[in-house]
């Protein structure tokens, strides 16, 4: 009987759990995945030629991170058009040439930062 106890409150505990992960698989919307594009940044100490390689969503939450230290930005909205901005700054800057290829990325992030008045 002891163990009748013990195996119903683990089945109890596996329905629970169950439910519970498929109800918070559902309710994930576009809404959530778009509010993630401020994370997964990993080219902080890379090198432009890493920069240049990179995703586009890795580029924008690199970008992000260096917002957010920079920026007293009172949205996230305002805080991805600044992201954007710089990202587009970074491509730009080396864009079509080779030389750039050994810089830090921090080291153009910080030009393009300054040239956008932060």
């Amino acid at each position: 009987m002891k163990n009748l106890k013990y195996i119903a409150v683990i089945i109890l505990l596996i329905i629970v759990i169950k439910c519970d992960t498929s109800s918070s698989e559902q309710t994930n919307t576009s809404s959530d995945v778009t509010e993630k594009w401020y994370t997964g940044g990993t080219l902080h100490k890379s090198r432009i030629s890493d920069w240049k390689k990179a995703s586009e969503e890795n580029k924008l939450a690199t970008c992000a991170d260096f917002i957010a230290n920079v920026s007293e930005n009172s949205s996230m909205e305002e805080m991805r058009v600044s992201s954007e901005k710089l990202k587009s700054c970074i491509n730009e800057a080396t864009k079509g040439t080779d030389q750039s290829d050994n810089e830090n990325t921090t080291d153009i992030a910080g030009l393009c930062l300054i040239t956008m008045g932060f």
